[in-house]
């Protein structure tokens, strides 16, 4: 038997209890992603509803979601814990899904009742985003479920238009000129900045530099002076240009080969802003994850091709060096928190002698 998950089926390992087979990238045509489902518990409450995943039926969209396989004999036992962890509101479909191997297979795919009480989809998707503003149920922040939803999709390599709509319009609606946004620096970037990059296919100025402060503060002067080498007599046509022609690279490599060969870029920096735009392709080349891995301090030095093997290299060995279940971008932050938290303690233990210090 089969089944499709779309969602938190994704990525929670509830297969591996059964024996089962996940494939990723599988396809079910002619359903899509929706925040259509009101929690009234686990992330909001009946005063304030939470807008949860679903599916909506929609002819010609797609769901790239998972694939599960499992022995037939199970089936009973795989359907009874679905309906229980699925609930009243949804029911269990067979629907016929895509494998990335072009193979069709008909798969118990877990979709919400339209005429369920739960179901929201009628209510327009500015007053959904509106009502997961205020929504809070035992589990958390409704928003901070819409978030994780978009991040865990992300992970996965998989940008779904009707996501990404539904929280840019929940950013714009919570964060409009909120200036403690720019408190909490890394999560504007990466919350907002990366949003509004995917979208616009360039940044300004404002946003731009954001990057540059948040990986090093003392390098904005260095970097506007760059920016303004050619023949741009503006910061912000120049940071336009740039960020325009990185939306139209087509590859990892050609992106960071234009910031480091054509725009005279650091590999610390030109990680740093890569990052911030494609987080789960790339990781901020760091002196302190360095340090922590023990090795690579050296690759930002060599001739590009060799750069970027040597970078290639980093990013798989931040991959495996944590072993838990984390995105790319918060293996990153582990690994810097480690090196910045072992520096500490040696300072502590030498009373902050200048012998011991890292810089």
């Amino acid at each position: 038997m089969w089944v499709f998950g779309f969602g938190s089926l994704m990525w929670d390992n509830w297969e591996t209890k059964y024996n089962g087979t996940k494939i990723d990238r599988a396809i079910l045509k002619d359903f899509r992603r929706s925040f259509n489902k009101s929690s009234l518990v686990n992330w909001g409450s009946r005063s304030n509803r939470c807008p949860t995943l679903g599916l909506e039926p929609e002819e010609g969209s797609e769901c790239m979601g998972a694939a599960f396989k499992f022995q037939d004999e199970l089936r009973d036992e795989i359907l009874t814990m679905l309906r229980k962890r699925e609930g009243t509101s949804f029911e269990l479909k067979e629907l016929n899904i895509t494998l990335p191997d072009s193979t069709e297979v008909s798969a118990i795919t877990p979709v919400n009742r339209h005429d369920a009480k739960t179901y929201i989809g009628k209510i327009t998707l500015e007053n959904r985003a509106e009502m997961a503003k205020e929504a809070k149920g035992k589990d958390g922040l409704c928003i901070d479920y819409i978030k994780n939803i978009r991040q865990r999709l992300i992970a996965l390599s998989i940008d779904d238009p009707n996501v990404e709509k539904f929280y840019d319009l929940l950013i714009n609606s919570t964060e409009p000129d909120n200036f403690i946004d720019y408190y909490h620096l890394e999560q504007y970037l990466f919350e907002t900045v990366s949003t509004r990059f995917r979208k616009e296919k360039r940044l300004k100025a404002f946003d731009f530099f954001c990057i540059i402060i948040w990986k090093a503060n003392r390098a904005k002067s260095k970097v506007a002076e760059r920016l303004l080498r050619g023949n741009h007599k503006t910061i912000e046509s120049a940071v336009i240009d740039l960020t325009t022609a990185i939306a139209k690279k087509t590859s990892d490599k050609e992106r960071m080969a234009l910031l480091i060969n054509d725009w005279g870029f650091r590999l610390p920096m030109a990680s740093a802003i890569l990052t911030v735009l494609y987080p789960e392709r790339y990781t901020v080349y760091d002196i302190r994850v360095c340090d922590s891995i023990d090795d690579f301090h050296k690759i930002q030095n060599k001739k590009f091709e060799s750069l970027w093997e040597g970078y290639q290299d980093f990013l798989k060995t931040v991959e495996k060096k944590v072993s838990k279940e984390l995105t790319l971008r918060d293996k990153d932050r582990w690994l810097w928190g480690q090196s910045f938290a072992e520096q500490l303690q040696t300072d502590i233990k030498a009373n902050f002698n200048k012998g011991t210090n890292r810089k």
